[in-house]
């Protein structure tokens, strides 16, 4: 039987959180939301890999505030804004555009 070496070093969460700027315990919510940085399990060790902190890192950057508000919210600012002011919120929003649907 061969094994083949893989090519990556791994980082506690302590490592991960210093290369990343967060706190360990950011790391360990991401990891219950499902929205951080990939990680591996041996036994009870929780490992990041350094290039996938790299990779979560170079995912996040953005060029703007509004390429980052549509990227994760869907929508821009002003967008957002005026959904604020009307009342509504994106679970709200019908596929007529924001206004709300007849009830049958």
């Amino acid at each position: 039987m061969s094994f083949q070496k893989f090519d990556d070093e791994f980082w506690t969460s302590a490592q991960t959180a210093k290369f990343l700027n967060v706190s360990v315990s950011w790391l360990a919510k991401a990891r219950m939301r499902g929205d951080g940085p990939d990680y591996v399990k041996f036994g009870r060790a929780v490992r990041y890999s350094k290039n996938g902190a790299d990779r979560y890192a170079r995912s996040r950057m953005h060029r703007s505030t509004s390429e980052y508000e549509v990227r994760e919210f869907g929508r821009t600012n002003t967008e957002a804004q005026s959904h604020k002011e009307a009342g509504l919120n994106k679970d709200d929003e019908s596929a007529s555009h924001g206004h709300p649907q007849a009830e049958e």
